[in-house]
This record gives C-alpha cells, structure tokens and sequence, in this order.
C-alpha cells in the first residue's frame, strides 16, 4: 500500500484521480475502518491539509473537514440543533476520531448530522479538478465529485430542529430527522425535511405545500406527516421493519411541530 501525506487540497485531489488504482482519502479513519470498506490500493492522509479550524465571519461559521465530531459538540459556537446532533453521534471514542468531513463524503448508510446540515442549507467548499469551489451540500450529496474542504452553515438564516431514534446511546441511529425552514412576517419560508436512515441513502422533501406562508402554529400535522410519507422511501433493516421506521418518522415530525409552534 502507498501512502501520501500532501500539503495542499490540489496535490490530495491529484493523487485521488489517479487512474489504475484504489486510491483513499484518510481522515479520522472511522470510515476506512468499518468491517464493510473495501481494501484500497493508496492512502491520502489530509491531516497537513489545514483543513482543521472552525472560524466564524459575517453570521457564517465554517468548519473545516478534518474537524472532529466531538469538536463540533464542543465548540460554543456551534448551533444547538447541530451540537445536539454531534453529541448523539455514538460514543465519545469515536467523536474524537470521526470527522464532519468523512461524515459528509462517506456515505454511510446513516448520519446524526447530514440531516441537520441540509435543513440548514449548508454550502460546501470543495476541490474539484485543481479549483477551490463552492456548491451546496445537496447538490454535491448528487454527484460527490470532489474533495470536500469545509462546510459553512449561517445559523441566524433558518430555524432547524432535530430529532434522533438511538437503540443504545453508543449505538449508529437508526433514524435521524430535521427540519428547517426560514421565517418572514412570522410564516414559514423555503422549508425542508430530512432524514436519514429511511433507506441506504439520506431523503430529502421539499413540503412547501404542506407547510409554506403558514405559521409554524398552524401547520395541520396530520396533513405534513401524509406529505412526507407519499415522497418518502422506506426499506427494512436488521434493526426495524420499514414501518416501523415510518412510524418513528411520523413522531419526529410531530415533536418537531410542536418546538417550531413555540416560535
């Protein structure tokens, strides 16, 4: 196995396109680690890449890739919905090794914080084809091309709200849902849900029709749950059939409706 160690994202980025081989990034190694992930050929270790600061500007807060998932819960800076998530992230070992960017990249088949980074509209800055870029995380989430850098929230922009279904508390979830939405002249705006956890990959409902120009004390819950259900993919597990995800998913809504109400 080959092993590099590169010194800025453009040089990771080369190396990873090289054609003939399996060629890995390495981060906290959670990932790389886990029984189902398949050998590879070439490992690029990011940790000279800089990538691992949180830095707050204009309302914005950016978080490098390489940070932990523990930093993120300790960083008073981070948005409650978001620490919340972070902190629910298995146990504290695997916080301390596991990053958001690996989180983001990986496409694991569950994540405590996916959902809470897409109802914020999160934007991610990436390294595509020798360029730095930004694009949105649901757009990248589509193709994943490119080394994701950093993800940047603007927490004051949106409302966002969480809820998580852990067998144990050391436990990968098993469904992981969060909502956001703006606020203008006190009705919601833009709203989103998403979850993780449903099916191999993360869903995400638009419910502007359900939810859009009313206030968040007025929103028919039984109307948003038939909403999210007809665009929602649901498949069975080795911890829960495909209902009763459903039904968990049904109670997360509704929990999160009666915090947006409070607004």
């Amino acid at each position: 196995m080959e092993y590099f160690s590169p010194k800025k994202p453009e040089e990771a980025e080369k190396i990873k396109n090289r054609q003939g081989k399996k060629n890995v990034y390495l981060a906290g190694g959670t990932i790389l680690n886990w029984k189902s992930c398949p050998s590879a050929d070439t490992l690029i270790d990011l940790k000279n890449l800089g990538l691992d600061r949180i830095s707050v500007s204009g309302g914005r807060i950016n978080i490098g890739a390489t940070v932990t998932v523990q930093e993120i819960a300790d960083y008073p800076g981070t948005p409650g919905p978001l620490a919340r998530a972070a902190r629910t992230f298995t146990g504290r070992n695997i916080r301390g090794s596991a990053t958001i960017g690996g989180t983001v990249a990986g496409g694991f088949f569950v994540s405590n914080l996916l959902p809470v980074l897409i109802a914020y509209g999160a934007e991610l800055e990436i390294c595509l084809n020798g360029r730095r870029k930004k694009t949105g995380l649901r757009e990248w989430l589509d193709k994943r091309k490119g080394l994701v850098c950093a993800v940047t929230i603007k927490p004051g922009s949106r409302n966002v709200f969480v809820e998580c279904e852990k067998i144990s508390a050391i436990d990968f979830p098993l469904i992981v849902t969060a909502a956001g939405f703006g606020l203008k002249n006190g009705k919601i705006s833009d709203p989103v849900i998403a979850v993780s956890g449903a099916a191999a990959r993360i869903a995400v409902i638009r419910v502007s029709g359900a939810i859009e120009g009313r206030k968040p004390g007025e929103i028919d819950r039984e109307f948003l749950n038939e909403s999210v259900q007809k665009d929602l993919r649901v498949t069975d597990n080795v911890k829960a059939s495909a209902d009763i995800k459903r039904r968990i998913i049904k109670e997360h809504i509704c929990r999160i409706m009666d915090e947006a109400s409070c607004l």
